[in-house]
């Protein structure tokens, strides 16, 4: 019998039974606990390793977390960036988990993996050429 479900059927009596569902509830209560733990530690270890990215890849996830979700183009014209640089950057983000991608054409790009595992990412179509940092 479900614990809520035990305590109601003592709701009547002299002494009602509060253990099972007060149990039920801390228990829920330690199940969020742990999970929000779980996503300040990797955004902790997401936020140290920052300083190994190079200043376009900050600027990109510093915009991200402002606004949530951007386009490419978007992306651009907040950072300044040349459109090829700013896919490349992208792609090394996408594949390193920091960024995920959503949608096809003018791409839109969500700010953290943390709420995603690294293993649901979706990597960009490699084009042609490469520009550096």
């Amino acid at each position: 019998m479900p614990a809520l479900r035990r305590t109601q059927t003592t709701l009547r009596d002299e002494a009602p039974d509060w253990e099972p569902w007060v149990g039920f509830f801390l228990g829920c209560l330690k199940k969020q606990k742990d999970g929000l733990a779980l996503r300040l530690d990797r955004e902790r270890i997401a936020r140290r390793d920052e300083d190994e990215l190079s200043d376009l890849s900050r600027r990109v996830l510093a915009a991200l977390r402002a606004q949530d979700r951007l386009t490419t183009a978007q992306l651009a014209a907040l950072t300044g960036a040349n459109r090829n640089t700013l896919k490349v950057r992208l792609r090394e983000l996408v594949l390193a988990g920091r960024v995920r991608r959503h949608g096809a054409g003018d791409l839109v790009f969500v700010a953290s993996a943390t709420r995603r595992p690294l293993g649901a990412t979706m990597p960009l179509r490699s084009g042609r050429g490469r520009s550096t940092r």
